[in-house]
């Protein structure tokens, strides 16, 4: 194996040969988070062989890797959007041990190593090849065609294979590297969301602090946390970019009962504001920004909230929770306004109500747009596809949406079911070796009824 290296300047022209792996795919999945994991379940289940690429050593994503174990909402006035390979993972992972639903909307908590163990094992089933420890490296195009991509694994530089390509990384590496198109961040200034690590404590009376939210704010904990932010900010006790956390939950762990008056607890409440998740050096800035955050935010819990005053801290988990980074330029863009008026598409592969969230940029407060109870938005297959390309479909977070829409989609309750969708059109346009931008909308929009991945509303 050669290799050679000229420097001009500030450049460097490498050239080496790289060995072709010798197995080819019919569809080969970047990123083993959320989407990842459903889109080659779906691929696989549909007759393809399926090789999904992993930089770390489980699955999971931002639910295990960053540990972000709270799934949107599944269940509103009665109307559940949620079916397919999403659902089956919720109730494996219920059935796992370590996976709890609380509250009217059937919000789900749940373990890391629970969503870990539940799509390890149902991508084994359906026949995905799995390799982990693997990095994601480059794109080898030619015209509107991906030839191939280079992956880093443990033995080296090498090409894989595949007739169709899912870029489900979250940061769009696959089609940057492609040199497609893209968004990053908002419109005028490409200022994206802030950057949270969530993490755990335990030794908590959940109950008891519901009591108190229950008493002081009617059931609802956003202006009581307020005030508590509020009053220890006043006290100096409290300087991080937030009016209040963003969320809290019970863990359930598997072994142990599920007990509110003494518990686990995930915190999501560090914000970290300014830092591109694209950049490495402002993505290690934002981690060790983070991770100093923790311990004021476990303070401002022990000293000012009830429930919270014998906790401690249980776990931190690798990585930060990034919201925002690349989105494709796809054939269409998904708006707020899409979602605002439940607009339906004929080639609809997913449907939501996960309300529109919204991390300013500036940091301190959320801008969110709540929907009434039946209403539900769709989102086009043509988001997931770029006009530039014949064989590249995009999942998860990086599917071609606004600033604003992105805020709704981008939580696993939606990119799971959109992946869903990915998976199946990679399978149908393997099988049938046509052009991913030439699927049928109604051959693919039957097959995921038939899947009960898109509920008939």
């Amino acid at each position: 194996m050669e290799n050679r290296a000229e420097t001009f300047r500030d450049k460097v022209f490498y050239q080496r040969e790289l060995p072709v792996s010798d197995s080819e795919y019919d569809v080969v999945c970047v990123g083993g988070g959320s989407a990842g994991i459903c889109a080659s379940i779906a691929a696989a289940r549909h007759g393809a062989r399926t090789l999904l690429i992993e930089r770390t050593g489980w699955l999971g994503g931002i639910g295990t890797t960053a540990a972000m174990v709270e799934f949107g909402p599944i269940v509103r006035g009665g109307l559940r959007v949620l079916g397919g390979i999403p659902w089956e993972i919720m109730r494996r992972m219920r059935g796992f041990g370590a996976a709890e639903t609380r509250f009217e909307t059937e919000h789900l908590f749940f373990a890391p190593e629970s969503f870990a163990h539940v799509s390890m094992n149902m991508c084994l089933e359906a026949g995905v090849e799995l390799l982990l420890h693997t990095h994601f490296a480059d794109v080898i195009r030619r015209g509107d065609h991906i030839e191939g991509i280079v992956v880093d694994a443990k033995e080296g530089l090498r090409v894989i294979r595949s007739r169709v390509y899912i870029d489900a990384s979250g940061d769009g590496e696959v089609f940057f590297k492609a040199g497609l198109p893209f968004f990053c961040g908002r419109e005028g200034d490409r200022g994206t969301q802030p950057m949270t690590l969530v993490f755990f404590v335990n030794n908590v009376n959940y109950a008891r602090f519901l009591d108190h939210v229950e008493r002081e704010a009617d059931g609802d904990p956003v202006p009581y946390f307020e005030k508590l932010v509020e009053k220890a900010r006043e006290e100096g006790r409290f300087h991080i970019p937030i009016t209040r956390p963003g969320s809290t939950g019970p863990v359930p762990r598997l072994g142990r009962p599920y007990d509110l008056s003494c518990c686990e607890v995930f915190i999501n409440g560090t914000n970290v504001l300014g830092k591109r998740g694209t950049d490495s050096r402002e993505l290690t800035e934002a981690e060790c920004a983070a991770r100093n955050q923790i311990p004021e935010m476990y303070e401002f819990f022990r000293r000012y909230v009830p429930g919270f005053e014998e906790c401690y801290v249980s776990h931190v988990p690798s990585e930060i929770g990034v919201r925002e980074t690349r989105r494709l330029k796809g054939v269409h863009t998904l708006t707020a306004e899409d979602l605002k008026t439940g607009r339906k598409f004929e080639d609809t592969v997913a449907v939501g109500f996960n309300m529109i969230d919204v991390h300013q940029v500036a940091g301190h407060d959320f801008d969110l747009t709540h929907f009434r109870d039946g209403h539900y938005y769709s989102v086009p297959y043509r988001c997931l596809i770029s006009g530039e390309t014949d064989n590249l479909i995009v999942a998860g977070r990086c599917i071609s949406a606004t600033h604003e829409a992105l805020g709704a989609v981008r939580v696993m309750v939606n990119t799971m079911p959109i992946a869903q969708g990915a998976g199946t059109a990679a399978a149908i346009a393997a099988g049938e070796r046509t052009d991913v931008r030439k699927i049928p909308a109604g051959e693919l929009r039957s097959t995921l009824l038939s899947d009960g991945a898109v509920l008939e509303l």
